[in-house]
């Protein structure tokens, strides 16, 4: 069994079970999420200060952009944009964008 001990930057390093207990099976460097940058060694993904962003792999606050808002307006005919498809319209759209689907509201 081996120990990671750090990672590198842009990267949070992951050694814990869902329910919180620390796994030497589990640890991996993982790449850091849209929204968080990841300054590496062992600490753990820190949020974009307000009103930023980040692309995944983002290693340092300098690298957190300011949010660029898009609104975006599409007419259907009555019937044809039900809830199952603006769903998947959302999922994609995050998906595109490489933000979490909590990111993209109706």
């Amino acid at each position: 069994v081996y120990l990671l001990s750090s990672c590198p930057a842009g990267y949070q390093r992951l050694n814990r079970l869902s329910n919180g207990d620390f796994s030497a099976v589990t640890q991996e460097c993982q790449l850091c999420p849209a929204t968080f940058y990841c300054l590496g060694g062992v600490a753990a993904a820190s949020p974009c200060p307000a009103d930023s962003f980040s692309t995944p792999g983002a290693g340092a606050p300098a690298e957190c952009a300011p949010v660029v808002f898009v609104k975006v307006s599409m007419r259907f005919g009555a019937g044809i944009f039900d809830a199952d498809m603006q769903r998947k319209y959302q999922e994609a759209l995050a998906a595109a964008c490489g933000v979490p689907l909590s990111k993209v509201v109706p």
